[in-house]
């Protein structure tokens, strides 16, 4: 079995996707011209995930063309059967880097085909960077390199002619040539873009982006809009008892802060367990005369950016910590601090107090493991405030 690699060369892509969102699809066609006498078209299928990781399907021909040995020229005999392979395979990309407006993602995959005659074997390894423009268009660039690997004849193996062994080691020596070759592509997406005319969704949801004049966005309408985020929204259900239709946790946490500056004064917060009245819990801290609370005071600060920022009960961290995966990504791509995923420094503070220990302890919340700690109020511990959405 003889190894090859193939470096190819600058394909220019056009690519079209349904959807520019976490958990979607795109479809891409790519055609372009390759180091020497090559043509290239791939059609792929790209599933993105969670943290902009993607998996994609893909089919590729390849076509390479001569000069005619009779005529002297390249015509539509040369050009179209002098050489010709096809394969199907797929690739995972994982994200490397992530900002607020680009991403890179590392290309790892494998693909089985035939140049017609016989099996055909790849390997395939690259990188590729996206930036995310307006109006839903994402411009990328990408390099790689295909270790393609001949098998047995898939058609006729004991059939072959000298003429044809020949014209196939003169073929392999065109490939081992090209193996130098660097790779550049340059690739334009174009996202969200329909055959028909939809009704404008306005409907507010988890991962939507909360700005500061207090309009709720997806993420493409916020790039477009030129506003200026403070939150990301992770919950948009009415809940008993409470105000407003849903919540959306703030774009970064605040520095280890205690809960109360001294210990053995009542707050007047609450220590229901199930209440989401992390609003009311703040504002209780904050008006305590007898002893002040630092944490209250910091998130009140946050209130020049036009939204009633507060620390969340211990009922409203819980439904933060079931949709984290989900916003983080978000949270990230709007220049935030993601939310702690695995036990280190996972602990926040919450407004909820420890039942019959009002006046000396309060929960801290873990959002590595969602469970939670009773603690003394005058520990310094991160806080990550919420907002509500008032629609």
């Amino acid at each position: 079995m003889r190894k090859t690699l193939i470096l190819m060369f600058a394909c220019m892509c056009l690519a079209f996707s349904a959807n520019a969102q976490r958990n979607s699809g795109r479809l891409s066609l790519g055609v372009g011209l390759l180091y020497r006498n090559g043509m290239d078209v791939t059609f792929s299928y790209e599933h993105e995930m969670n943290y902009r990781h993607a998996w994609e399907f893909f089919a590729n021909g390849y076509l390479q063309w001569a000069e005619c040995g009779s005529c002297g020229h390249i015509c539509p005999e040369s050009f179209w059967r002098n050489y010709r392979t096809y394969g199907f395979g797929v690739a995972y990309k994982p994200c490397v880097i992530r900002g607020r407006n680009h991403y890179g993602n590392l290309r790892i995959g494998a693909s089985a085909g035939s140049d017609t005659k016989k099996f055909l074997g790849g390997l395939h390894f690259g990188y590729e960077h996206n930036y995310v423009l307006r109006s839903g268009w994402t411009l990328y660039w990408q390099a790689k390199s295909d270790l393609m690997i001949k098998g047995a004849d898939l058609c006729s193996p004991w059939c072959e002619t000298t003429d044809k062994i020949r014209e196939k080691m003169k073929q392999n020596i065109f490939r081992k040539v090209s193996r130098f070759v660097p790779v550049l592509v340059a690739a334009v997406a174009v996202t969200g873009c329909d055959a028909h005319i939809d009704v404008p969704d306005t409907a507010v949801r988890p991962g939507h982006v909360l700005c500061e004049d207090g309009t709720a966005l997806s993420y493409t309408e916020y790039q477009q809009s030129g506003k200026k985020a403070v939150a990301v929204v992770f919950d948009t259900r009415q809940h008993e008892g409470a105000e407003g239709n849903g919540y959306a946790v703030y774009l970064w946490d605040i520095t280890p802060q205690a809960f109360a500056d001294s210990l053995g004064i009542a707050q007047g917060t609450s220590a229901d367990l199930a209440a989401h009245d992390g609003n009311a819990n703040t504002f209780a801290l904050y008006e305590t005369k007898e002893t002040a609370s630092p944490m209250a005071e910091a998130v009140f600060d946050l209130w020049c950016y036009g939204q009633s920022a507060y620390v969340p009960s211990v009922a409203q961290m819980r439904l933060l910590y079931t949709i984290r995966e989900t916003v983080n990504p978000v949270i990230e791509q709007c220049g935030g601090d993601p939310l702690p995923l695995t036990d280190g420094d996972c602990w926040y503070w919450t407004s909820t107090e420890v039942a019959e220990q009002e006046t000396a302890k309060a929960w801290l919340y873990s959002m590595g493991s969602g469970a939670i700690q009773e603690t003394p109020k005058t520990q310094a511990h991160k806080v990550r405030p919420i907002i509500t959405i008032n629609r």
